[in-house]
């Protein structure tokens, strides 16, 4: 029997304007988190309308909201779509999902490491799913590994049903009220006819004018969701990823076709919102887990270059990272264990994988190297730019990126270090496979996984 969930606030009245966009939601992965406890799933909402609304707008500001030119702009046509703290909701979110198709997570199964000496998922799933990574304690385990990792930290969703109503009318009436706030603002008056002239023009500034504009700017969000986001935790990494028949890109022509009327503002660096970017994708017959666990595999391996083991020499654990950042940080506190003095070939306290996401947090072999965590300047917290997505990898395998702000400095213990790694010791042959002439982890990112056969759909051919 399927449950019917609760409307969220901010509903639109229900009248004879309401239109309904009905679609049923397969999750090709695993849930993680996406209840109201973060990290964890609720048990009898797994799917929240909540979730999905906030998801949408933040896909809206990727799409259509990259055509505006400043915040404010995008920030008054997003409160007439998807409302305001003073202004209502145009679109309603509705979901159901049936008690039958919410399964226990029998895929992946936590299990004790005795290197790292930790509850950690399998091997080709412990890095992505790292949160979840927890301390053996023998009077806790029991219940953490019945109780959480069982019924809490992930489920099985088959699928789910997603229903959006919006209103023209609602729609026409948030914008009546911007107008109406305006005037307000600068003192003066206008009749109900001068009004509606501005309502008018105040469509067409918001680039809102049209009989479908809401539907094309609701549609356009709903597909960026599906096919380049997911639902719940580690979505960026492949978590949670969604498929609908209706909504979901079959081939490189439909994203190619997409992306045409999406602005890539990858050269402008004024933009305080990240808005949709390069999509590189690669032909791979592979099924669809596997392609999955490759482009895990891709960016791991790009982000963790090291000395490789050499089992002939009766190596038991990988080498010394070529990036710059455990040394930066033996140079910072001054500490290191023996035989991990701060090499030469990294001189400079810099710190280029943050253009990849924050926090990092490192944790350094041995009982003297300092572990710490890496955050941003401003704030806790940096999202990666850089997507995995599995909701088109059923059958194309795909990095998406996103443009916006990147982090020109980061903070540990209240001290401030730069991210671009510019300068260079002419003993680092290394530098070349980590970041661009310019000094960034992120550009040369791409200019590694176009070397592993990926192709941004975004360049002419």
């Amino acid at each position: 029997m399927a449950r019917k969930l609760c409307f969220c606030s901010g509903k639109p009245a229900i009248d004879e304007d309401i239109t309904k966009i009905d679609c049923d939601i397969e999750m090709s992965s695993l849930l993680f988190g996406g209840g109201a406890e973060a990290g964890k799933v609720d048990n009898k909402y797994p799917i929240r309308e909540t979730e999905i609304r906030g998801m949408l707008r933040f896909w809206w500001r990727a799409t259509m909201g990259a055509r505006y030119l400043n915040y404010q702009t995008m920030r008054e046509a997003e409160s007439a779509i998807w409302g305001a703290t003073d202004m209502p909701s145009s679109v309603n979110v509705k979901v159901s999902v049936d008690e039958t198709d919410v399964q226990e997570n029998t895929e992946q199964k936590i299990a004790y490491n005795n290197n790292k000496g930790e509850w950690r998922f399998s091997e080709n799933y412990s890095y992505i799913l790292f949160p979840w990574n927890k301390p053996k304690e023998p009077e806790k385990d029991k219940d953490y590994l019945e109780d959480e990792c069982g019924k809490t930290i992930c489920k099985k969703i088959d699928k789910f049903n997603l229903v959006l109503e919006y209103s023209v009318k609602n729609f026409n009436k948030n914008i009546e009220l911007q107008v109406k706030r305006d005037i307000k603002e600068k003192n003066a008056v206008a009749t109900e006819e001068e009004i509606k002239i501005k309502v008018k023009e105040k469509l067409r500034y918001l680039e809102l004018d049209g009989s479908d504009a809401l539907k094309n700017n609701i549609e356009t969000a709903l597909k960026a969701w599906i096919n380049f986001g997911g639902y719940g935790a580690r979505t960026r990494r492949g978590c949670g990823a969604l498929y609908c028949d209706r909504y979901s890109f079959k081939n490189n022509d439909e994203i190619k076709k997409y992306l045409k009327d999406i602005p890539n503002n990858k050269d402008n660096k004024d933009k305080k919102w990240p808005t949709l970017g390069d999509v590189f994708i690669s032909d791979d017959n592979s099924n669809d887990n596997d392609k999955w666990m490759k482009l895990i595999k891709i960016y791991r391996e790009f982000r963790q270059q090291r000395t490789p083991v050499d089992k002939n020499k009766g190596d038991k654990h990988p080498h010394r990272s070529y990036w710059p950042e455990p040394d930066a940080l033996r140079r910072i506190t001054r500490k290191h264990s023996n035989g991990h003095e701060p090499m030469n070939y990294n001189p400079d306290k810099v710190f280029p994988r943050a253009e990849l996401g924050l926090p990092i947090m490192f944790e350094i072999r041995g009982e003297v190297e300092p572990g710490k965590n890496v955050v941003p300047e401003k704030g806790e917290r940096f999202s990666s730019p850089v997507i995995i997505s599995r909701s088109l990898s059923r059958s194309l395998p795909v990095f998406v990126f996103l443009n916006g702000p990147r982090p020109d400095k980061v903070k540990i213990d209240n001290e401030t270090y730069p991210v671009k790694w510019v300068e260079t010791s002419p003993d680092n042959p290394r530098r070349v496979n980590l970041v661009t002439k310019s000094g960034s982890a992120l550009d040369k990112f791409k200019e590694h996984i176009k070397q592993e056969g990926f192709k941004s759909l975004r360049e002419s051919k």
